[in-house]
């Protein structure tokens, strides 16, 4: 793998490390992922986040240092600590190919990431005039300017002429919905 896809895997993995570590803090090494409870959209993200730690711990060389910048998230999640778990992560997928391929594997089927802010359209096909604004990946224009995720995308999709996208400060919770509230709104299944 080329030194710019590890930096962009290793960029999709640390947030579900983070959700992990701020999930489950110590007993992110104790807790089995597929015993793990989903409830909330952020469980969903820790347990990924312990899938792949799972995975990156496997290898004796990165393993004492990816333990020590994880307790070192734990402790404090500042930038300083996130660019340093940052930095191990991506030393463990440089130095073992087939890690990082077993993580990008992984990282396909992660779920969708929503920063503050953010609208949460999940499972869906969207036509028309409409945006969807969150990150996947392999997003596609269709006919009709439709939009259709299927894994793969940071930041916004819009369609339709004169579209306008609007910063908000929003809450999602369920799955496999449509969710959309107004300014500093929670909001919940319809």
């Amino acid at each position: 793998m080329a030194m710019g896809e590890v930096a962009e895997l290793t960029g999709r993995v640390v947030p579900y490390i983070t959700a992990a570590a701020d999930e489950y803090g110590a007993q992110v090494w104790d807790t089995p992922a597929e015993t793990a409870p989903v409830v909330r959209a952020e469980q969903a993200m820790a347990l990924f986040g312990l899938r792949m730690l799972d995975l990156l711990v496997r290898s004796e060389l990165s393993r004492p240092a990816l333990r020590e910048a994880v307790a070192d998230v734990i402790e404090d999640a500042s930038d300083d600590a996130v660019a340093a778990l940052r930095l191990q992560v991506k030393k463990a997928l440089s130095a073992d190919g087939q890690l990082a391929a077993d993580i990008a594997a992984l990282v396909k089927d992660a779920p969708i990431t929503a920063g503050a802010g953010s609208q949460v359209i999940s499972n869906s096909h969207i036509g028309g005039n409409v945006n969807q604004i969150g990150s996947a990946w392999d997003v596609r224009i269709g006919e009709d300017r439709s939009t259709t995720v299927h894994g793969g995308n940071r930041g916004i999709v819009s369609t339709g002429d004169g579209a306008r996208n609007v910063q908000m400060n929003a809450e999602a919770s369920g799955s496999g919905q449509v969710y959309q509230a107004g300014r500093d709104q929670t909001i919940n299944e319809r």
